[in-house]
C-alpha cells in the first residue's frame, strides 16, 4: 500500500495507529488500532461524524482500549520510542485500509 497517497491527515493517523501498536506492544496493526487513531483526531471527520450520531466517545474509546488491552502482546521494542521499521497489517486491516 502507497501510504505517501494518502492524505496529511489519513498518514497522521496511521502513524498514530503505529504508535497505539507499539504502546499495547502488538505485531501487527489491525483495525482498532486504526479507529482509535481515527478517534482521537481531534479535528477529524470520524469524529465529527460519530458526535453527530450521538455516539458516546467516551466510552467508544474506552472499549477500544479494552480490546486492544485484552489483544496477546508480541511487539516489544528495542528502546523506548522506537517504531518499528516494518509495519504488518492484519487481513482485517488491509481490508480496511
Amino acid at each position: 500500500m502507497r501510504f505517501d497517497r494518502l492524505t496529511e491527515q489519513a498518514q497522521e493517523a496511521l502513524q498514530m495507529a503505529q504508535e497505539l501498536m507499539q504502546q499495547f506492544q502488538h505485531s501487527q496493526m489491525d483495525v482498532e488500532h486504526v479507529f482509535l487513531a481515527l478517534l482521537r483526531q481531534e479535528d477529524g471527520i470520524v469524529r465529527t461524524i460519530l458526535e453527530k450520531l450521538g455516539v458516546d466517545l467516551l466510552r467508544l474509546e474506552e472499549r477500544l482500549e479494552m480490546e486492544l488491552a485484552n489483544t496477546p502482546r508480541a511487539f516489544r521494542a528495542p528502546m523506548y520510542g522506537a517504531l518499528p521499521t516494518q509495519v504488518y497489517l492484519t487481513p482485517r486491516a488491509k481490508w480496511v485500509l
